[in-house]
């Protein structure tokens, strides 16, 4: 298979995707909830898994003292313990804040006003804090309060020259 034939697949997969995303919102929104959700399910089983291991290795270790020697013979458990660290590692994503000067209605309420007013009509999520920032951009960032659980804080970034 050949370069072309990859980049042709994917230009077919993003069109089918694209259409499902303007014409069957609803269901398109279900289909990446469910997918986002085997992602999670497969980690929280595979880290649910790597726990049970650990504790079953554990339990036949205290029945017997041979299997304890086994297992210390072999270094089952220094394999499996790494695996649990990147499993929980890989779950503990940290995202940084933007930094800049924060703005507050009490500065700026014409600017919050419009910010409202703006959102209202677009009905998009409400903004939690105001930021100035020196480079020439605007931008919204979303920082997820609670690591990949969600629960973002939405923050409008404005370049001081806009």
């Amino acid at each position: 298979m050949t370069d072309k034939d990859n980049t042709t697949d994917f230009e077919q997969l993003a069109e089918k995707a694209e259409y499902a995303a303007k014409h069957q919102l609803g269901l398109y929104k279900f289909k990446l909830f469910l997918y986002a959700l085997l992602g999670y399910l497969v980690i929280f089983a595979t880290l649910a898994s790597l726990f049970g291991l650990i504790g079953g290795i554990v339990g036949m270790a205290f029945y017997s003292t041979a299997l304890l020697l086994l297992l210390v013979k072999s270094k089952l458990i220094l394999v499996i313990i790494p695996m649990i660290w990147v499993v929980l590692k890989s779950l503990w994503v940290r995202f940084d804040k933007p930094c800049g000067y924060r703005l507050t209605r009490k500065q700026c309420p014409a600017l919050f006003a419009d910010i409202n007013r703006l959102r209202k009509q677009l009905k998009a999520p409400r903004i939690h804090q105001v930021i100035l920032a020196s480079q020439l951009n605007a931008a919204i960032v979303q920082t997820p309060r609670m690591g990949v659980f969600g629960w973002p804080m939405n923050t409008l970034i404005l370049g001081l020259e806009l």
